[in-house]
């Protein structure tokens, strides 16, 4: 029996490289052009009016904006121009209508390979039941280098934690055991029942936006953050008019008792008093609890 011999190796098809490269011409119709030069300029006839004339690209947009000689377009339109005596050196062109013509050409260039090179990878077939499966590995490791724009994918903005979830760093939760005589971990809810013990209040709620965090002590039927809009909006009406900056605090005298407002950012605090105003000590406990929680960006 003669041996099968194997089918000489097809030529690669060739690898082209393309790119864009300006246009060489921009085609505006004859009429757009005799619009901007004297009625008595031209003297060629009606019908060549609708037909198109090609301008050098490179040559009308030497400048910011598109212009062209008058000699040069009587030279374009031979035997139908007529250039009297007050026709300006420079014609502007029409912006639109030589943007919405001007059209950058595709063009391909042949990729040489090197001499001896193959660019086709030789694969040699294999039965399907016994074509080895491929090693499993582990997903490669994250790159530092920057990707380059196109491959380069926005990072999905995380969704903003509960209030009532939120967690200090340790720096910040170190810091406000201190302040509060704790030892134990700060969530905020903890971090609102410590603050409302302290001496002289009855409790506290912290604010952001609609939602609302609550110590023990705060009247269940208070409307938290209505109260927190109208005393920034008392705030800045009185202030705005009068010329004064206001701290960011205030306390409101109510039937039931003292109620102060303490702010920094877009966080509030509410304060119930027992009886009076701040004990001495105290105010600088809360607004160093609210200045670590805006700190944090909760």
């Amino acid at each position: 029996m003669t041996a099968p011999t194997e089918a000489p190796a097809s030529p690669a098809p060739p690898r082209y490289r393309y790119f864009t490269v300006p246009p060489a011409t921009v085609r505006l119709t004859v009429d757009d052009l005799i619009a901007l030069l004297p009625p008595e300029a031209w003297i060629g006839p009606e019908a060549d009016k609708q037909r198109e004339l090609a301008l050098p690209a490179a040559e009308i947009l030497e400048t910011n904006f598109p212009r062209i000689r008058a000699s040069r377009l009587r030279d374009l339109l031979p035997g139908n121009l007529r250039l009297p005596a007050d026709t300006p050196e420079w014609v502007a062109l029409p912006t639109d209508r030589v943007a919405l013509a001007y059209r950058p050409e595709t063009r391909r260039e042949l990729i040489v390979e090197p001499a001896g090179s193959n660019s086709t990878p030789v694969v040699e077939s294999a039965p399907a039941a016994e074509a080895p499966k491929p090693p499993e590995t582990e997903p490669a490791a994250e790159s530092d280098a920057p990707l380059p724009g196109w491959k380069r994918v926005p990072k999905p903005i995380p969704a903003p934690v509960a209030l009532a979830d939120f967690r200090l760093p340790p720096e910040a939760e170190s810091r406000l055991q201190q302040v509060l005589h704790a030892e134990e971990e700060l969530p905020v809810s903890r971090l609102l029942d410590l603050a409302g013990a302290l001496p002289g209040l009855q409790g506290c709620a912290l604010v952001r936006g609609a939602e609302v965090v609550r110590s023990a002590g705060v009247p269940a039927g208070l409307d938290v953050p209505s109260l927190a809009v109208g005393a920034r909006d008392l705030l800045e009406g009185l202030g705005k008019p009068s010329g004064l900056h206001f701290k960011p605090a205030i306390t409101l005298y109510a039937e039931s008792g003292p109620v102060s407002l303490l702010h920094a950012g877009d966080l509030r605090l509410l304060v119930v008093h027992r009886e009076r105003g701040f004990l001495p000590g105290i105010r600088e406990k809360l607004e160093a609890l609210l200045e670590a929680l805006n700190g944090a960006r909760i």
